[in-house]
């Protein structure tokens, strides 16, 4: 992905001023202490996990760290990765980030058990989509899964590019790298009871 496209410009433009994701996402909290509840917290080190897209908050990579998984992530805005090291360096964490996009992540194949992604693969240009599952699936190890949050409608706009996706059209995307693909469905409003301000999927699929 170009550095300099105007999706990045508005990232980092966001993230100059504000913090983002500063507290992770309960259901993907539950998602991963479930998928790993019969490793005891001391092995848990073993297992290595990579935040799509973290954010300036970090909140996900600060949770897995604390619960003593092997922690990583990417963001491709500057400023998100320098608040963030920052924190890492203060805190005497140890946490690997790197500034980089999903289309080329940084990492060798084969190296993740788990790859997670709250709401960050939905701002992928659709023309960088298949690329960026591709990536994904070659770094993880194999039978390793990659857990997603993906925006299907919103009430309100956010203002950045976002790709709304079908659970048909999700699934094909999913199909042509994944397998044992599972759908959950999530949707929530802080007004009314009959009509849903945002409405996500929820999957997990395995390599």
């Amino acid at each position: 992905m170009d550095m300099k496209s105007k999706k990045f410009k508005d990232w980092e433009i966001f993230f100059k001023k504000n913090m983002g994701n500063r507290y992770p996402d309960n259901f993907l909290i539950s998602m991963v202490l479930q998928e790993f509840r019969k490793i005891k917290y001391n092995e848990r080190n073993k297992i290595k996990i990579l935040d799509l897209g973290f954010g300036a908050g970090a909140s996900n990579l600060f949770f897995l760290n604390k619960e003593n998984f092997k922690t990583y992530g990417i963001d491709i805005s500057k400023s998100a990765c320098e608040k963030v090291k920052k924190k890492i360096k203060k805190s005497k964490l140890n946490i690997d980030i790197k500034q980089a996009s999903f289309d080329a992540i940084p990492h060798k194949d084969s190296t993740f058990d788990l790859i997670i992604d709250c709401r960050s693969i939905q701002h992928v240009d659709k023309s960088l989509l298949n690329q960026s599952l591709k990536e994904i699936k070659r770094i993880l190890k194999k039978n390793g899964k990659l857990f997603s949050f993906f925006m299907y409608s919103e009430e309100k706009k956010s203002g950045f590019y976002t790709n709304y996706m079908t659970k048909k059209k999700l699934q094909n995307e999913l199909n042509k790298h994944f397998k044992e693909i599972k759908f959950g469905f999530l949707k929530f409003s802080f007004l009314s009871t009959d009509k849903a301000d945002n409405t996500f999927w929820i999957t997990k699929s395995k390599k």
